[in-house]
């Protein structure tokens, strides 16, 4: 639509010999009775010292061949496409541009550093990982789209005071072989029996804040045991992000800036002071609590690693929007971070992009209780859900491969399909729903659609009877006439089809992927209301032909709107 806005523009501007840019005010209609384009005229009215309902009535004596019919409805102005062209120019546009249909040149390079993921080590990746893992993912993707340069870091927490407790729970209880068999369960079973352990025994806690510091110290023997933990724990980490198909640009854990912190607090002295023998940034006139560099025993804390990691991305990295996709239980902290950022001058723009949690149905995950589920095992058991289903239904010739892609893209959908600020309850019923809102509806009407392609006929439009036609034949100069598609659920389609760079703007503007992913639904819905109604391989050839090309443009499109998602499409199922 991108297009017939720019078309709108123009033709108002021109006529009230105005130099405005109006884009940003057309809109769509809420009824395709009004149109399919509508400007408001209030913001005219101000310029023009008119009112609203004057101008409309002036301006729909316009005429223009990208428009059937220009009307005034009260103080606005409504546009009806001319069928004919809106159809020419969007199917012809998406067949040219192929993948880099949607795409715009926004981010003229600007680099953008993505925060994502950060999962802590010795822990297992549970479900609730997953959100800041594919939520940060799709963005990387939507801004290299938009031609930005992204790129994504893997904010590993491997340092903390949890690592005192790690340290004194497996001085305790922990059993090398154990270790060896299952490292991530068994650091698990240890770290949640230390919490209950240390709700009879409060010495337990300052124990392991002592371990901690001596780690910080240099501690040979808890440095050792350190680096086992960490290493067993991205191997766990790299199997969860080969399964997703998700990859890091930089891997860095905090422990990476801890010979950075000297430097940091230097930086920071002058916004340091005491209290109560801890070191601490005032805040106040941010209306924040205090942000606590060091405590009165020395040990650093989380604000004070990210601050050099921060550091760190400006200086070193060459950055200059960061975006942290942390839960928004870590509100306050980002608040903290950016607030001293600014009382240190530091010219970067920084985002917290939050998102709900995940939860049971029996209520919030924790790793203190051993109240997770492990994203290991969901994959598992949707693999065998996808399989069984797709036996049931007679689909797929590859089940195995094919079970895997839908077990995947479900898990991912269901959560990119929900606006990232929401709570989720994790549901097995919702997460592989081969119908309604969900990937395995998506990937079967892309199969649908595929198969419809792979059954056309060569002719002097250029279509063929084998996937050359899906891997991206295009057509002859004789391109089919579209004209011919006049048929309401075709231009309803075709509409859609038009929608989707605005959609992926949105979608970057909002730091939201279900934008998208909401578009890709609904655009699938469109299709499937057009198979039904429209016969593609039984119509008269010219028809035919041009129904095809449509076919070919939604393939194009919805492929473009789950590669932002990180969602793939089996050719068949």
């Amino acid at each position: 639509m991108q297009l017939f806005k720019e078309r709108i523009s123009f033709l108002v501007s021109s006529k009230l010999k105005i130099k405005e840019d109006l884009i940003s005010l057309i809109e769509i209609p809420p009824d395709q009775k009004l149109g399919d384009l509508s400007l408001p005229c209030f913001n005219l009215a101000k310029t023009l010292k008119k009112s609203p309902v004057e101008i409309s009535k002036s301006l729909s004596e316009l005429s223009d061949i990208y428009f059937s019919k220009i009307e005034a409805k009260g103080p606005y102005l409504n546009f009806f496409i001319n069928p004919t062209i809106l159809s020419s120019i969007v199917i012809k546009e998406i067949l040219k541009q192929k993948a880099k249909y949607g795409s715009k040149d926004i981010g003229k390079k600007e680099s953008v550093l993505i925060d994502c993921s950060s999962p802590n080590i010795a822990k297992p990746f549970s479900i609730g990982h997953l959100r800041s893992t594919i939520i940060g993912y799709s963005l990387y993707k939507i801004y290299n789209f938009l031609n930005f340069k992204a790129k994504t870091l893997n904010h590993l927490g491997d340092w903390g005071t949890q690592f005192g407790k790690l340290i004194v729970a497996y001085k305790k209880w922990g059993k090398e072989a154990e270790l060896k068999k299952a490292p991530i369960k068994h650091l698990l079973e240890i770290y949640v029996k230390f919490h209950k352990e240390a709700e009879l025994n409060k010495d337990l806690e300052e124990e392991a804040r002592k371990a901690f510091s001596q780690l910080e110290s240099g501690n040979k023997q808890y440095l050792k045991l350190w680096k086992k933990f960490s290493e067993e724990s991205k191997k766990e980490f790299n199997k969860i992000y080969k399964l997703l198909d998700v990859k890091f640009d930089y891997t860095i854990g905090e422990s990476f800036y801890i010979p950075q912190l000297e430097s940091t607090l230097k930086i920071l002295s002058p916004l340091l002071k005491e209290d109560n023998e801890a070191t601490i940034v005032d805040l106040s006139q941010f209306n924040l609590p205090p942000a606590l560099i060091k405590k009165s025993d020395g040990a650093t804390l989380y604000v004070t690693r990210d601050l050099a990691s921060l550091l760190y991305r400006i200086n070193k990295l060459k950055s200059k929007r960061l975006l942290y996709v942390v839960g928004s239980e870590q509100s306050l902290h980002f608040e903290q971070l950016f607030s001293i950022c600014k009382l240190l001058n530091l010219k970067v723009e920084s985002h917290h992009i939050k998102f709900g949690l995940i939860m049971l149905p029996e209520g919030k995950m924790s790793t203190r209780k051993g109240n997770v589920i492990f994203l290991e095992d969901v994959f598992n058991k949707l693999e065998e859900l996808a399989s069984e289903i797709l036996k049931e239904k007679g689909l797929s010739s590859n089940k195995k491969e094919t079970a895997q892609m839908i077990a995947t893209a479900s898990l991912i959908y269901a959560d990119l399909s929900n606006d990232r600020v929401n709570t989720i309850t994790f549901d097995w019923n919702r997460v592989l729903d081969f119908n309604g809102n969900s990937a395995p509806y998506i990937q079967y009407t892309n199969a649908r659609a595929l198969s419809i392609l792979n059954s056309g006929f060569v002719n002097n439009s250029g279509f063929v009877n084998n996937s050359r036609f899906v891997k991206g034949a295009t057509l002859t100069k004789q391109s089919p006439d579209f004209s011919k598609l006049i048929h309401p659920k075709e231009l309803t389609l075709i509409k859609h089809l038009s929608l989707f760079q605005e959609k992926v703007i949105q979608s970057y503007q909002s730091n939201k992927p279900h934008v998208i992913a909401n578009y890709s639904h609904e655009l699938c819905q469109i299709f499937n209301e057009f198979y039904h109604e429209c016969s593609v391989l039984k119509s008269q050839k010219d028809l035919k032909d041009a129904r095809l090309s449509l076919v070919k443009a939604f393939t194009i499109v919805l492929a473009n709107a789950m590669s932002l998602l990180n969602i793939k499409l089996p050719k068949k199922m």
